[in-house]
């Protein structure tokens, strides 16, 4: 793999884990979504909510992520592109989550890819009598993560600040991720919420998926075993890149 692309995948996988980590769509009409909501399964601590995200440094451009019913049902819109070595790598599409079933939306080409959570069951599992917050912070901590302390203010909400992988995240009390920032190889990446709106859930649009054209991708079964070696994973990469310096930098 090329260092550059090596880059862009470890900044990727450090907000995607985070994320992920602390909260964990389509209408929730869904079959899987429906039986999620029936489940009583909860990633946040507010039922709906919007996030308006701008980026900064080597990742530029912005990124709206919708949330209803909990968490159960998700919907990021992606508009950026990733500055690497003289490049310009545009990143334009949608991701929806719906329950366990996650689609990926390639705006410019239409493509859309399906593929199972592997973790869902796990997680679902796991988080049995505690809140969605609660029992992130708790894998926060088996991957790896620390609360610092910190506390800071984003688009009038308050939130505070882990470090994971080498990265700095800043998480409200009910599970919305505020701020994300990160150096590796000598190249920053920023991600700052401007625009918070608490019971908007984002329009029906965000969630449509046309599942005619989608692609199934199987994923390998994972445990929660496999989320600690995940966290050292990560952790042991970014060691790696540590002091790198990509040509230009």
């Amino acid at each position: 793999m090329r260092l550059s692309s090596l880059v862009a995948t470890a900044a990727s996988a450090t907000v995607l884990l985070f994320a992920s980590a602390c909260s964990q769509g389509a209408p929730p009409s869904d079959t899987n979504a429906a039986a999620a909501l029936a489940a009583g399964e909860r990633f946040f601590d507010r039922e709906t909510f919007t996030i308006r995200y701008e980026f900064t440094g080597a990742q530029t451009g912005s990124q709206t992520e919708h949330v209803r019913d909990w968490g159960v049902n998700r919907a990021t819109v992606q508009d950026t592109a990733m500055q690497v070595m003289g490049q310009s790598i545009p990143q334009k599409g949608r991701t929806v989550i719906e329950g366990p079933l996650l689609f990926k939306i390639d705006e410019t080409s239409g493509a859309v890819t399906q593929m199972d959570n592997p973790l869902y069951d796990a997680l679902v599992d796991a988080m049995k009598g505690k809140s969605g917050v609660e029992f992130g912070k708790e894998l926060m901590v088996r991957m790896g993560g620390t609360e610092v302390g910190e506390t800071a203010e984003f688009a009038g909400h308050t939130c505070s600040y882990w470090e994971i992988m080498g990265g700095r995240t800043c998480v409200t009390e009910w599970g919305g991720v505020l701020h994300v920032k990160t150096e590796i190889a000598g190249i920053a990446f920023e991600q700052t919420a401007v625009e918070v709106k608490l019971g908007d859930g984002g329009p029906d649009a965000a969630f449509a998926v046309d599942k005619s054209k989608a692609v199934t991708v199987d994923m390998p079964d994972m445990t929660m075993d496999d989320v600690e070696a995940i966290g050292e994973q990560g952790a042991e990469m970014m060691k790696k890149l540590e002091g790198l310096k990509l040509p230009g930098q």
